[in-house]
């Protein structure tokens, strides 16, 4: 039992939440609608590659290509990118900068690391590890107050994210007592996030988003005093309550990004059907408890 519940947990952090069993595909969306790309963004040495042109296009930036120097032209306003394929220095405004991954073309597309666009353009572009999602925002989507409610939760993100590759992706590379001493760190990390959150001035327009945001950082907290008793003692009573609050986590963190839009144009937040039926469907079983993935996790 205890390996399963060791494998679910690493489903579960690892892998999407809504969707276990889905390949790991990378989406992008632009100010919470997903845009299609015709070559998809993807993940090379630990960098998420995307396609230049439709994300630049899409914030409304004019794009040329000089074939006889192989090289992308960005440009908007007072705004101007020259990168150059297969190089890592790119030129912003004239001035010289360094990229850590170089440029490369892709199914006749050219792909430049995320980084470089959030930095180099100015958008509010971040990354999702839970849906695999690069999540773009036009720099003027969001007034002062709602930006400060969505870099909060960011903070969290990152935190968490932070800790799961001491516990997972990574955990090779640590002993338990590193593992433990990042813990105590997050756990001081999140505890300063929570106190911003007490101190904020919330006006009536974002009373639901932060309502969700302390609802989030409520299960953020019972997750983190769960972690070492259900991942380094094995305790089953443990990693059962933290896959329950992992699943909590994720519809708490959807409920927080759909209200800050919607308020965010000044609209009252509707909850989605999945989230309601969830909710409606009372005292649910532990996905630990299913004994179809319990035959088919123990096979594999």
């Amino acid at each position: 039992m205890k390996k399963f519940v060791v494998f679910m947990l690493a489903l579960l952090f690892i892998l999407p939440i809504n969707n276990v069993h889905a390949q790991r595909e990378v989406t992008i969306s632009l100010d919470g609608k997903t845009i299609t790309a015709d070559a998809k963004p993807y993940i090379k040495n630990d960098r998420t590659m995307v396609p230049i042109r439709l994300i630049s296009e899409s914030l409304g930036y004019k794009v040329n290509w000089d074939e006889a120097n192989r090289q992308v032209k960005v440009e908007k306003a007072d705004k101007s990118l020259l990168i150059t394929i297969d190089k890592k220095e790119y030129l912003l405004n004239g001035e010289k900068k360094q990229s850590d991954v170089a440029a490369e073309i892709t199914k006749d597309r050219t792909f430049v690391p995320i980084r470089l666009i959030a930095e180099s353009l100015g958008e509010d572009v971040g990354w999702d590890p839970d849906t695999y999602t690069v999540i773009i925002k036009s720099a003027s989507n969001l007034d002062a107050e709602a930006k400060q409610l969505e870099d909060i939760a960011k903070g969290f993100q990152k935190n968490i994210s932070e800790l799961r590759s001491y516990y997972f992706e990574n955990a090779s590379k640590y002993t338990q007592d590193q593992q433990i001493v990042k813990l105590e760190e997050v756990k001081a990390n999140i505890n300063s996030l929570i106190a911003q959150i007490e101190g904020l001035n919330v006006s009536d327009k974002y009373q639901d988003s932060l309502k969700y945001l302390k609802e989030y950082a409520q299960v953020t907290k019972n997750i983190l005093n769960n972690y070492n008793e259900a991942l380094i003692e094995g305790n089953e009573a443990a990693s059962k309550k933290l896959v329950d609050y992992q699943t909590q986590l994720a519809i708490k963190l959807k409920e927080f990004t759909s209200a800050l839009e919607a308020e965010s144009k000044g609209q009252k937040y509707q909850e989605e059907k999945d989230i309601k039926a969830y909710k409606e469907a009372g005292d649910k079983d532990s996905l630990l408890e299913d004994e179809s993935l319990k035959n088919l996790f123990n096979k594999l």
